[in-house]
């Protein structure tokens, strides 16, 4: 959780059925795996994604989803972790 990441990026609010089964799928991402900056830390950007991407101890289904999560805006991807954190 980290609502201040989420109101430093202006507290977007994309809401989409689509985003919203993204969120869902986000939300079964191992958290204290290796995509840790990802789901819980929010580092959001390309870079951190990529990175997260890159470690072979990544499972099969946690790389779908944050790969899928690569592919959107920086401000739809702050909206899924915020619905998939209960902000809106």
């Amino acid at each position: 959780m980290c609502r201040n990441c989420w109101t430093g990026a202006g507290q977007p609010r994309f809401d989409s059925p689509q985003l919203r089964a993204l969120a869902a799928r986000v939300s079964k991402v191992d958290a204290n795996g290796v995509c840790r900056p990802v789901v819980a830390d929010w580092n959001l950007d390309d870079q951190n994604i990529s990175y997260c991407l890159t470690d072979e101890r990544i499972t099969r289904s946690d790389a779908t989803v944050i790969k899928e999560l690569l592919t959107l805006p920086e401000g739809e991807r702050y909206s899924v972790l915020a619905m998939m954190d209960g902000y809106y």
